[in-house]
This record gives C-alpha cells, sequence and structure tokens, in this order.
C-alpha cells in the first residue's frame, strides 16, 4: 500500500480537527476577525455536533472565558465539505446551508467516480439548496461570481426539455461557465475504479498527463471549477 492504515489512528483521527475549530472559536480568533472564512476539507463531518455539544455544555458553564457564544462564531465563519456519504442537510442544520461544500474526492476509489451523479442524492432538497451545495456557497467563500450566463433547463437525450424553446443553440466544443464546483479532488491519482493498491506515480510528467486526463474528464462532467488537494507519496 502507498500507505499503511492503522486502526488507533482512525478511531482518533477527528481530534486535530476538533481542536483546531474549537481553538479558533475559543481562543478569539473568530472574533476579533468576523469576517474570516474557513474551510475545513477532507476530514468529514461527523466530529461537528459532538464539537458542538461539547461547546454548548461548556459556555453554559464559563460564558466568561468564551469571547462570544461559540455557534455564532462557527456558523459566520466555518465552511465544511462533507464526505459524500454523510448527511449534507444535517450539516447544514448545525452549520447553516450557506457553510456546506460538496466534494467528491473523485477520482479516489472511495470517493465519486461520477460526481455529477450525487446531485440525485440531493434531489429531496430545494433547488436553491442544491445550487448551493454544489457550486453556489464555494463561489461566495472564493469571491467568484456564480451567475449563470445562460439558466437552461435540463436536457436530455431525446431533448424533449426543450421540445418548445423559441431557439436551441447548439455550442458542442465550448463549456459554460460558471458550473459545478468540486471542493475537494485529486485529479494525479488513477481513474474511476482504481484501488489503494495501484503504484503511485510520482514522475512529474506522467503525473501531468494524468492529471490532465482527469480535468477533462471532470470538465465534460460540468465541474468548471474544483480545488485539487493533490497527492505525493515517495
Amino acid at each position: 500500500l502507498p500507505f499503511q492504515p492503522a486502526a488507533f489512528r482512525m478511531l482518533s483521527s477527528w481530534r486535530p480537527i476538533e481542536d483546531s475549530v474549537a481553538s479558533l472559536v475559543m481562543h478569539g480568533a473568530l472574533t476579533r476577525h468576523p469576517q474570516l472564512k474557513i474551510a475545513v476539507v477532507e476530514n468529514g463531518a461527523s466530529w461537528v455536533e459532538p464539537l458542538q455539544k461539547a461547546m454548548k455544555d461548556t459556555y453554559k458553564k464559563m460564558p466568561q472565558d468564551f469571547p462570544e457564544e461559540p455557534i455564532a462564531a462557527m456558523r459566520r465563519c466555518i465552511h465544511i465539505s462533507p464526505f459524500w456519504e454523510e448527511d449534507y442537510g444535517h450539516l447544514a442544520e448545525l452549520l447553516g446551508e450557506d457553510n456546506v461544500l460538496f466534494g467528491s474526492d473523485y477520482p479516489h476509489p472511495e470517493g465519486l467516480a461520477d460526481p455529477l451523479s450525487y446531485v440525485e442524492d440531493l434531489s429531496h432538497h430545494s433547488e436553491e439548496r442544491i445550487r448551493k451545495f454544489m457550486g453556489g456557497n464555494l463561489a461566495r467563500l472564493m469571491n467568484v461570481d456564480n451567475t449563470p450566463v445562460v439558466d437552461a433547463p435540463a436536457i436530455d437525450s431525446d431533448r424533449s426539455a426543450v421540445a418548445d424553446a423559441d431557439e436551441v443553440v447548439e455550442l458542442p466544443e465550448l463549456t459554460l461557465i460558471p458550473g459545478l464546483m468540486d471542493m475537494e479532488v485529486d485529479l494525479v491519482l488513477g481513474g474511476p475504479g482504481a484501488g489503494l493498491t495501484d503504484p503511485v506515480v510520482t514522475d512529474p510528467i506522467k503525473m501531468s498527463l494524468r492529471a490532465t486526463v482527469n480535468a477533462r474528464r471532470t470538465l465534460r462532467a460540468g465541474f468548471t471549477t474544483v480545488r485539487n488537494l493533490g497527492l505525493f507519496v515517495k
């Protein structure tokens, strides 16, 4: 394996991020800089509720040791990209729907082979909330104008969705920007189906070629902005 998993480490893996966020809240960094925006990526979201509960309980007992109400500080400044298996709606209740960022972990073997398919998993949410999760929140975080140039209806394979349109414009070689946004990808890894036992590519040329292929796949799926976390293991 490129790395050796450890069971004990897995059990305590969220302690560092809990401590980091708690420190930002309780030591006053978020209060001194109320416009600060922080994105927590590749740490999931299972730690959020226990941390908030602990901070609420402590705040009740020792409010004088907090620069402000801790949950308010979190909801104002902390943005989180949960794992795709986790409940985006529940995290939105804890943190606010404006603070949830989509991340597919593509093309990790434990990530989504088809990031765009996650829209279907979010279908029980409102269209406005889905737009926020799938790009709107990240665009605001990055100060990117996410107003679509064209607000087109979905086009299915038989084109029935645009049958009544006044005009259909074919743009086969162009990409509509802004599109969807993915907070967590690793473009230098293998494509869908690759496993942890696959050899890790360290040659810069091969890494560039692999990243180009994965970037093209991502763009064709409708994602025009991604945040590449990268991977380089010697």
